[in-house]
């Protein structure tokens, strides 16, 4: 579900893209034990890292740091 949603959300198929979204907080908070605040922060901070909660994201080969 989690690949689904990136992949939606890179062929900007932001609809589907939050719908998976909700569907995933809401399913890692029943089994984590934990509130949907707390799994979506978590999904944020690694989508802020360039992953997808474990999964992760192309790169362009293209480095950001200059010499």
């Amino acid at each position: 579900m989690e690949d689904e949603m990136a992949s939606a959300a890179e062929n900007l198929d932001f609809e589907t893209a939050a719908r998976l979204r909700d569907q995933v907080v809401k399913l890692r908070a029943e089994i984590e034990s934990s509130t949907a605040d707390e799994v979506l922060g978590r999904l944020k901070q690694g989508a802020r890292r360039g992953s997808t909660y474990g999964g992760g994201r192309k790169r362009s080969g293209k480095s950001r740091l200059r010499a």
